[in-house]
């Protein structure tokens, strides 16, 4: 109900209908640019600056959903709730789990900490991470967030671990991996440029 609003705030494509939004950084839409029906879903995410085909349709959208049913046997059930401050310990075991909104959180917490090596440390395992399909999606955000706000004052070894990280994201079989990882590229880039 808010599509038309939501288009005109965030200057998005006009002819979408929005299903979705994460408070003005990611929609999830309807596109009728080509198609009058059955539009594929698109994903516009507005902070890495890109678009990508989720579902051809609306039928293959929902045949993607699920519900994450949790057996009992995770042994993290205290720590299987957002928190305000992490441990490396906590945050690794959260590392090794399928929990993909507690791994960001973990990665944006220490992001805005001191410990830089061992959080570039931890993204570059996690790239690979067989447990949560959409940690490389995680780590690509919270290394964006990263590079803009640090990038410039850390070591040329820390350099080196940013760049390793954007280059096994450009590797990743998911092909919006690959388009962060550009973007990523592109950041780093201009951080160079400036300085």
């Amino acid at each position: 109900m808010e599509s038309i609003y939501l288009i005109k705030e965030w200057e998005l494509p006009k002819d979408i209908v929005i299903i979705s939004d994460n408070a003005g950084e990611r929609f999830i839409a309807f596109d009728y640019r080509q198609t009058k029906t059955n539009p594929p879903i698109i994903l516009i995410d507005m902070e890495m600056e890109f678009e990508d085909v989720i579902a051809t349709n609306f039928e293959e959208l929902l045949s993607k959903l699920y519900e994450d049913e949790d057996d009992g046997s995770n042994d993290l059930t205290k720590l299987d709730k957002f928190h305000d401050s992490y441990t490396h310990e906590e945050a690794e075991k959260f590392f090794k789990t399928d929990k993909v909104g507690i791994i960001q959180e973990a990665l944006e917490y220490f992001c805005s900490h001191d410990d830089s090596t061992w959080l570039l440390t931890n993204m570059e395992q996690l790239v690979h991470s067989k447990k949560a399909d959409f940690a490389p999606h995680a780590v690509a955000e919270v290394l964006y967030k990263f590079i803009e706000s640090k990038y410039a004052m850390e070591s040329s070894e820390n350099k080196a671990l940013v760049w390793r990280v954007i280059k096994q994201l450009s590797k990743h079989s998911d092909p919006e991996i690959p388009r962060y990882a550009k973007k990523l590229q592109m950041l780093v880039d201009s951080k160079k440029n400036r300085g």
